[in-house]
């Protein structure tokens, strides 16, 4: 029963003792986040901003000898493209009658860049119910305006409803065609 005792009193101290070791452990950890939350705030100056930056390293100063990998492929899948084409919007132009010399604004909007050039065409509605061509631009990089045109011949004054321009985006290879845009707007000819 002494053993019993004895054993059971051994245990007990030794559960208190590491109870005392986690309490003042705690306590030692409190008083040094104390202190330096008082030092922080009793000399506002030192401050992150206030300590060097950590140092920094730089590559040599030599370039490598870069080069294409001949052994890679192109055997993936293509991409995912996530946004489309940005594409112009037109509600009405107004040009000079009779003249085949215009000014415009025909543009291939920044959110293309390396992705899409954009052709313009400029199509009038005629007597027959169809189309006419005046006007074929060359690619037009992304960012870039076109000004000034030259129709094929001028246009008598008048409103040309339901005139359309006609927007085919490529690639930025310059060879491949993507989805184009008929874009219907009154062309106002004074």
């Amino acid at each position: 029963m002494r053993k019993r005792k004895r054993s059971q009193k051994s245990t007990l101290l030794r559960v208190l003792e590491t109870l005392c070791g986690i309490l003042f452990a705690i306590a030692l950890m409190l008083l040094i986040w104390d202190i330096q939350v008082k030092n922080m705030n009793n000399n506002p100056g030192n401050s992150k901003s206030d300590m060097p930056p950590p140092t920094q390293y730089t590559a040599a100063a030599e370039t490598p000898d870069l080069r294409i990998d001949q052994n890679a492929t192109s055997d993936a899948p293509p991409a995912i493209e996530l946004q489309g084409i940005s594409i112009p919007g037109y509600k009405e132009i107004t040009i000079a009658s009779g003249s085949n010399e215009v000014s415009v604004d025909f543009y291939n909007p920044d959110i293309n860049i390396g992705k899409y050039y954009l052709r313009f065409e400029l199509r009038v509605p005629d007597n027959n119910g169809t189309y006419e061509t005046l006007y074929t631009s060359d690619l037009v990089e992304a960012g870039k305006h076109i000004y000034q045109i030259t129709l094929s011949h001028g246009l008598a004054a008048g409103i040309y409803k339901h005139s359309i321009l006609h927007i085919q985006p490529y690639r930025v290879d310059g060879s491949t065609q993507t989805n184009n845009a008929d874009v219907e707007f009154t062309l106002i000819v004074k």
